[in-house]
């Protein structure tokens, strides 16, 4: 979930957990001044309330319109016909049963119902286990073939590459994410070898948009 502010605190100890304002400022602000039409699902919202300083924040975003709240109540009925079949198949790999309506991947497994549903396209995460159900849909035949994922280091470089977040502040996203313990430290690229990895990746994209390739940072 990219609007809670991370908790690391099981592998790191009690500091790693960010403050909440902090993580507004180099997080959410760019965010959504980057992406003024970002969807939430109702069920993930309900997720979201229980934490006040970020429930009022998403609460404004709302009122605002630069934040749309997906609900399953306002589709049609054909739709809602399509949307519980779909989520009989997407929820059959998770610990989600759509007959209880219990709380665990009950958020993932409604979005990516609603999001077949609608064919939208993006579907953003950092949670492993909602990406791989669009990633290994054929084997889990949870029909989202077509969905695209964005993850979150993805949106860290995009931030960057556009110049909407400061790129110090993305440096130590990215590490606090990706390279704060032993095992990621051996694992994931360090900053510096993932922006120059990225920018090679995209260079094409890149320079299409602005015209120019962009300076590593």
């Amino acid at each position: 979930m990219l609007l809670i502010p991370p908790n690391r605190s099981k592998v790191l100890g009690p500091q790693a957990v960010l403050d909440f304002d902090f993580y507004r400022r180099i997080w959410l602000d760019p965010l959504f001044k980057t992406f003024p039409y970002l969807a939430i699902h109702q069920a993930v919202y309900e997720e979201v309330i229980v934490k006040p300083n970020l429930s009022r924040y998403i609460d404004n975003k709302i009122q605002q319109q630069a934040l749309l709240l997906l609900k399953d109540e306002e589709l049609t009925e054909e739709e809602e016909f399509i949307r519980r079949s779909v989520e009989q198949k997407i929820a059959a790999p998770t610990n989600y049963e759509p007959e209880l309506d219990n709380k665990d991947d009950r958020g993932e497994v409604k979005s990516l119902a609603y999001i077949h549903v609608k064919e939208l396209i993006y579907f953003c995460s950092n949670d492993s286990n909602a990406l791989r159900l669009v990633e290994h849909a054929d084997k889990l035949e949870t029909n989202l073939d077509s969905l695209i994922t964005l993850r979150l280091y993805e949106i860290i470089y995009y931030l960057v590459t556009l110049r909407m977040a400061s790129p110090k502040t993305m440096r130590s996203l990215y590490k606090f994410h990706y390279l704060a313990t032993r095992h990621e430290k051996s694992t994931n690229p360090n900053w510096q070898e993932f922006k120059e990895g990225m920018d090679t990746l995209y260079a094409h994209a890149i320079q299409k948009s602005t015209g120019k390739p962009t300076p590593l940072l």
